[in-house]
């Protein structure tokens, strides 16, 4: 009877420790996913930047991976971005919502995790501002001009993961992205910047939709996220 109790405890303590609070609120006119555990402790905040939207898909996993850090003891914030490729109106969304982030959290630094277009996002965010403690790039590694112009101004650490057959497909227009985040890590090794780079095995037929879920890769994620936070 004892250890039936006891057990009975420690299983409610564990589902305890997972659960999560996740809200709809507004950064300007932008609607954005914020997720936290329960009980208000968290290890530090995290930003997820998600993919491009065409035709009312939005690339990514903003919500998942918002409820995801949540679940790992992080606030994480999904901002849901507009179909949108004018540069200055992204960036805008994108300090904005650091700044949200940071007013939530209380805290001066926040972790950025960036998807596809959102990759490039976090990017640039991270080479022209210093309130980021890690960027995590999610099959969306910077054009290698790009990479040239700010692996020398980036000074976080960083996390590079792509699906080894996220070589060209339909959602990247035929972009062969592995090519352009091993052009990307070379610059930043280079530059003797702190990077990690994870190639995963293929995913299906496209390789770039291997983050469109929580898969098998959100391990790493968490571990790199713990390690730097």
């Amino acid at each position: 009877m004892k250890f039936t109790i006891t057990f009975l405890f420690t299983l409610l303590t564990s589902f305890a420790a997972q659960a999560i609070v996740t809200e709809e609120i507004q950064i300007g006119e932008i609607k954005a996913y914020k997720c936290s555990p329960d009980d208000g402790n968290f290890k530090s905040a995290v930003l997820y930047m998600h993919g491009s939207k065409v035709k009312n898909i939005v690339g990514g996993a903003p919500k998942e991976t918002c409820k995801a850090l949540a679940e790992a003891g992080y606030i994480g914030l999904s901002p849901m971005r507009p179909a949108s490729n004018n540069l200055r109106e992204l960036m805008d969304i994108t300090k904005d919502a650091v700044s949200s982030l940071k007013k939530i959290s209380g805290l001066d630094k926040v972790h950025i995790m960036g998807y596809s277009q959102g990759g490039g996002l976090a990017y640039r965010y991270s080479v022209l501002f210093d309130d980021i403690q890690s960027t995590i790039f999610l099959a969306g590694a910077p054009h290698p001009k790009g990479a040239k112009w700010g692996t020398k101004k980036i000074d976080n650490p960083i996390l590079v993961m792509i699906a080894k057959n996220d070589t060209g497909s339909k959602t990247t227009n035929g972009r062969n992205l592995l090519k352009v985040s091993k052009v990307f890590v070379k610059a930043l090794k280079s530059n003797k910047r702190d990077v990690e780079f994870v190639v995963l095995p293929p995913y299906g037929s496209d390789g770039h939709k291997v983050f469109w879920e929580i898969g098998d890769y959100w391990k790493t994620i968490i571990k790199y996220l713990n390690k730097h936070s």
